[in-house]
């Protein structure tokens, strides 16, 4: 189907070496190829009017769509989602470290009709040594590259699969979820890329020759990982599509002993390390990655279903790190991680969110198909 099409299409943009996949949005075209419209119908198209049109007859009737979130419905996927881009982005911006502070960021967000603004995210690079003493783990992880090679190159093109085999996702059943995960990971590269600007991080080949990554570092920061993020905002979104969160109702419990959220947070995981195999990320920036991904997922969920909780993040990448990125070690640190020694830690609560009519259209339209 054309919608399929596009999406898996545009899904090539997923991570960091992805770049190329943004051709996917000429996926586009298969929507009005599938109508018969592509650029060979034209000549046809005119000739066949030409002989059925007849004499002009001005029409009486006809009338613009009703205002509202409904009305989005009927507009091409490619349009519905730089709408719903625009409003998911609105409200966010960033304060990069000063000169001082060089290789830290702030994203806030911003509440116009009460004109208070918070923290979301707070980011602090890692230091060069503690880069330096990752890479023995990056290069021992080197030894898996012929056993991975399946699932890295596999990721490069579109991850979302991994997290179907879970969940039982059907492009066709499923629709809206697939374009709520597209519209959040559209958003997510926009916020991750500014952050990378931000921290300016080394990739590993760039402190040692040795490492010889079996796919080309992107040509951007290491620190967060793309993948990382990407990887777990949609291992988020759909632990809370699953437990049917929505407003006040708010549906199931977040529980991380659910064996679903296990098996979404293994793969979201097991995708982030396989970057590392590869060559191309340091753990830590998976622990970054993870840390963003979070934060960015309870963001929109909040902004979608007016529901779920939310609390500024904090990566203080100089402070002690574990050598290796393991997901049950992030979320414990934001669970139980000390503000004052914690390299990962939750801080203020935020509640002055306002969800958007436009974006709970869609959430209301993916959970029904989880009914």
């Amino acid at each position: 189907m054309a919608i399929t099409r596009f999406l898996s299409g545009e899904s090539g943009e997923s991570g960091e070496s992805g770049e190329s996949g943004e051709s996917g949005e000429s996926g586009e075209s298969g929507e009005s190829g599938a109508s018969g419209q592509g650029r060979g119908y034209a000549r046809a198209l005119i000739t066949a009017r030409d002989g059925v049109v007849g004499r002009w007859q001005r029409p009486t009737g006809g009338a613009n769509h009703r205002p509202g979130p409904a009305s989005i419905d009927l507009w091409a996927i490619k349009a519905r989602l730089l709408a719903m881009e625009g409003e998911l982005l609105s409200g966010l911006h960033y304060l990069d470290g000063t000169e001082a502070k060089a290789g830290s960021v702030a994203v806030m967000v911003h509440n116009q009709q009460t004109n208070r603004t918070q923290t979301l995210i707070h980011m602090v690079r890692p230091t060069p040594g503690q880069f330096r003493s990752q890479l023995d783990t990056v290069i021992s992880y080197s030894a898996l590259r012929g056993e991975r090679a399946g699932e890295i190159d596999a990721s490069l093109k579109d991850f979302l699969p991994f997290f179907a085999s879970v969940l039982g996702l059907d492009a066709s059943r499923h629709r809206k979820t697939y374009e709520v995960l597209y519209l959040a990971l559209n958003v997510t590269r926009i916020v991750e890329m500014r952050i990378k600007y931000a921290l300016a991080c080394r990739r590993p080949v760039d402190y040692s020759a040795q490492i010889q990554p079996m796919i080309a570092s992107p040509g951007h920061g290491s620190c967060p990982s793309g993948h990382a993020t990407e990887s777990f905002v949609v291992a988020f979104l759909l632990d809370a599509l699953r437990r049917r969160v929505r407003g006040a109702a708010g549906g199931a419990a977040f529980n991380p002993k659910a064996l679903a959220f296990i098996q979404l947070m293994r793969h979201a995981e097991r995708i982030a390390t396989n970057r590392t195999v590869a060559g191309v990320h340091f753990p830590c920036d998976s622990m970054a990655g993870m840390v963003l991904g979070k934060c960015l997922a309870a963001y929109f969920v909040r902004r979608m279903a007016g529901a779920g909780d939310l609390a500024c993040l904090n990566f203080f990448g100089p402070r002690t790190l574990p050598e290796d990125f393991r997901f049950e070690d992030v979320l414990d640190f934001i669970d139980k991680g000390d503000a004052q020694t914690a390299p990962i830690f939750k801080g203020d609560p935020i509640e002055d969110i306002q969800p958007s009519s436009l974006l709970r259209h869609l959430w209301d339209a993916a959970l029904a198909e989880w009914n």
